[in-house]
């Protein structure tokens, strides 16, 4: 099995260790880097932090990905951010994808690509660099989700909408219609309209703020 880096301690790493041990069969975790030291993750050791990066890649080690959730940030900078360091490292940053995932007919993936157990990316959809989709999430047919989004779970996405750049789609959100770059959708909230760029959404019906975080 190929040995694989990941960036990230946290709840959304454990999810990817998970998913590394028990839902496919290229990939062996060999660690994980934070700005803190921390405990085995399902066995997995803390190897550091991020400025480690550099030294375990000339140790032989080919393979990174990014492994922050949204979690308490403000938004999906620091995912952004550490893509591109291990870009700039020339790490490869592969598609971890649960063998309990449904991808159907035709669709495209970028790089560094996580899709979780339990969901369905339906046929001809567009998935670009960095996307993290969560368990139980519906990709209808057509779909276009741009660079560095995040779905959280349970998310459902009408066929043929686009997500922009950036984006955060709360647990249990439904989108029919497109959303922005570097929006946010919040948990349970359901968009019958396009949602603009850099807005949060919210509230039934829907509501939308600045996102002045961005």
């Amino acid at each position: 099995m190929k040995k694989i880096l990941l960036i990230g301690g946290g709840g959304h790493a454990a999810n990817i260790i998970d998913l590394l041990l028990n839902e496919q069969n290229i990939y062996s975790p060999i660690g994980y880097l934070d700005k803190k030291k921390g405990n085995p993750i399902l066995g997995v050791p803390w190897m550091g932090d991020d400025k480690c990066i550099k030294e375990i890649k000339l140790s032989g080690v080919n393979y990174a990905f990014p492994a922050i959730g949204f979690g308490k940030n403000t938004n999906n900078n620091i995912r952004c951010l550490i893509y591109e360091k291990l870009k700039s490292e020339n790490f490869i940053i592969p598609n971890l994808i649960s063998k309990y995932a449904i991808v159907r007919s035709e669709v495209i993936f970028g790089e560094g690509v996580l899709v979780q157990a339990g969901s369905i990316i339906d046929t001809r959809s567009q998935i670009e660099n960095n996307v993290a989709i969560g368990f139980n999430v519906l990709v209808g047919h057509d779909t276009h989700i741009m660079q560095h989004a995040f779905l959280s779970g349970n998310v459902t996405l009408n066929g043929g909408v686009k997500i922009g750049e950036g984006s955060f789609l709360g647990m249990g959100s439904i989108l029919y219609r497109n959303c922005g770059s570097w929006s946010k959708v919040a948990p349970g909230t359901v968009c019958m309209k396009n949602v603009p760029d850099k807005k949060i959404a919210f509230g039934n019906p829907i509501k939308f703020f600045p996102n002045v975080q961005v």
